[in-house]
């Protein structure tokens, strides 16, 4: 079932524009669909992470990496986004630790607790 969920939430965010709204051109739907391809991990349906998750993570690193108000941005988007699957759900957990099993260092926890 949260795996189901999982799917739900993000493509709601990605395409419905909840999360369309944009701070310093950064918009939520950009920072979603940046994680689109570690849903298979999240969810349990591939055990390692793929080359495209890790890419992604990059690509939020740098997108955030210049300026605060982009690393605050994608901060509370991921916040809004695990917060609104479940603190507790396993899927949450498995992005707690993203940045760590692709070897990538965020100026940011990707945590549903962290105070961006």
């Amino acid at each position: 079932m949260s795996s189901v969920k999982l799917l739900l939430v993000l493509s709601v965010f990605v395409f419905s524009g909840i999360f369309a709204s944009s701070v310093n051109g950064i918009s939520c739907e950009n920072v979603l669909s940046k994680l689109f391809p570690c849903q298979p991990f999240l969810v349990g349906t591939f055990g390692k992470i793929s080359g495209f998750c890790c890419d992604g993570i990059q690509t939020l690193k740098q997108i955030g990496v210049y300026d605060s108000k982009d690393r605050k941005a994608i901060c509370k988007c991921l916040k809004q986004a695990l917060i609104s699957i479940g603190i507790r759900n396993p899927t949450t957990q498995k992005a707690v630790l993203l940045p760590q099993l692709c070897n990538i260092s965020l100026p940011f926890e990707i945590n549903p607790t962290t105070d961006c």
